[in-house]
């Protein structure tokens, strides 16, 4: 989704760490960019951000920053780069939820961000993710493509008096084939309790040349509940996530 929504077209070319997950590089290039491999810093594996202008042509269209392992790239001068030269900034954060830099939550800097709630991050849901947008230009569109490229929301908030195909999309949910397995192996849809004798106390650390909080991706998966509460573009309605929304895909809008 956030490929279609920078307008990637063949041909374009896309910045990423040199170190990431072929799932960064995988959703730009299904649309026809060039992934451009930047190298990663030696003290936090993330994006340099000194090498980036370098990387630079014409043809360059947006900037992958990927938060890894909880740890954050240096924002400020990456959304700097990127303002001076005309690009987006898609954050990938799919292992840094609640993750800061600089009193900021990670994922809500960039103009789009990426999460995972794959079985292997800090919260799942069998599979699926979440597209955060940070840039009201993106709103209208980010529905549509979510709407498998149809006007669908527009019509259930009466905007229009039918919906109809006004541009690219897909089905952006995971394999219904996940849900019965999971659902059964979770016993319904309850938190898997933090055992801090056993793991230990620090969920976060803090270093304060570098980043402010970091969560780790520790891989102890956590389901729904209804403690945990967003606020969704789904079907155009704000509502909850709870323990019926276990294998969903979601597109979270920050005012």
């Amino acid at each position: 989704m956030a490929a279609i929504l920078c307008d990637i077209e063949p041909g374009d070319e896309v910045i990423i760490p040199s170190f990431t997950f072929v799932s960064t590089a995988n959703a730009f290039v299904l649309r026809g960019a060039i992934p451009v491999f930047v190298d990663i810093r030696s003290d936090t594996l993330t994006l340099d951000e000194r090498k980036i202008e370098s990387a630079i042509t014409p043809k360059t269209r947006t900037i992958v920053p990927v938060h890894y392992a909880g740890i954050p790239c240096v924002m400020e001068k990456i959304m700097e780069i990127a303002d001076s030269r005309g690009l987006w900034v898609v954050e990938d954060a799919a292992q840094a939820l609640l993750s800061t830099h600089k009193e900021r939550f990670l994922g809500t800097i960039g103009h789009l961000c990426c999460l995972s709630f794959h079985e292997t991050k800090n919260i799942i849901s069998g599979e699926g993710g979440a597209l955060l947008v940070n840039d009201s230009r993106f709103i209208e569109r980010a529905e549509i493509v979510r709407e498998k490229g149809t006007n669908r929301g527009q019509f259930f908030r009466g905007e229009v008096d039918k919906y109809t195909w006004v541009d690219i999309g897909s089905s952006f949910l995971p394999s219904e084939e996940v849900g019965p397995q999971d659902q059964q192996n979770s016993g319904g849809a309850t938190a898997i309790p933090w055992d801090s004798e056993a793991y230990g106390s620090g969920l976060t650390t803090k270093d304060e040349e570098t980043w402010d909080y970091t969560t780790y991706n520790l891989g102890l998966g956590y389901y729904f509940t209804e403690n945990l509460q967003f606020d969704l573009m789904f079907s155009g309605n704000a509502g909850y996530v709870n323990s019926d929304v276990l294998f969903a895909s979601f597109t979270i809008i920050f005012p």
